[in-house]
């Protein structure tokens, strides 16, 4: 089909599809909006051609509605680690002792926050007659080296118990399941311990924790950008 021009419509008849050369049509030559979303090439708008009015197109940052980049807002979490050591264990002393659950971090930044967790099953028993009450308390201990003994610094309290009259020897309660959370600033990246530590107020009972249940795990989050609430 030949190329005819109609000078009174204004019209041109016979072009095929890529007839034009190239850099004939330019951006003045389209009328305003008049290139819809279908006739646009999948791939053809990358990061390169999007108008960004500040920031940097980056791994760690996003591409918002307002035309910014901005880096990701919130709390993120940077690593986590979970430890083989279980909270598990028995005792009477009325001092804190250490459970076999702990778990070792080191802080990739001093300005993030660590948070610890753990959960076990509490079972009380009582050794004596004619006992009234007693309770329990559970807690974090922080230590400043993967030990026990350098620089400790108590965390959160858990506390439960029995509260009776006239106990009889023997007696015992599952109390169901205890938990201890911890929110921390350890303020460095060197290394740190968390351990869960517990005590009863009377000797005449013993605490048991996890005793008939397969001692659970603590965890432990590195957070960063935590927001204040």
């Amino acid at each position: 089909m030949a190329i005819t021009i109609d000078g009174s419509a204004n019209t041109i008849a016979g072009l095929v599809a890529g007839g034009l050369p190239d850099g004939v049509v330019d951006e003045d030559t389209l009328a305003t909006n008049s290139v819809s979303k279908v006739k646009v090439k999948d791939d053809a708008i990358g990061v390169d051609e999007l108008h960004a009015t500040s920031g940097s197109a980056g791994n760690s940052t996003f591409f918002r509605g307002d035309g910014t980049w901005q880096a990701a807002g919130g709390g993120k979490i940077i690593k986590v680690w979970h430890s083989d050591h279980a909270v598990s264990g028995s005792t009477d002393s009325t001092s804190y002792v250490k459970t076999s659950g702990y778990i070792d971090v080191t802080p990739t930044s001093a300005s993030n926050k660590i948070f610890v967790f753990t959960k076990y099953n509490q079972h009380f028993r009582n050794h004596s007659d004619n006992e009234t009450n007693s309770s329990f308390n559970v807690k974090f201990v922080r230590t400043s080296a993967f030990d026990d003994t350098t620089s400790p610094t108590d965390g959160p309290h858990g506390r439960g118990g029995i509260w009776e009259s006239e106990l009889p020897n023997g007696a015992e309660w599952m109390l169901g399941m205890g938990a201890l959370t911890w929110m921390d600033s350890p303020n460095t990246t060197g290394n740190r311990r968390y351990a869960v530590y517990y005590k009863v107020a009377d000797s005449d009972w013993t605490l048991y924790l996890n005793y008939t249940t397969t001692a659970h795990e603590l965890i432990a989050y590195e957070i960063a950008d935590v927001a204040a609430g």
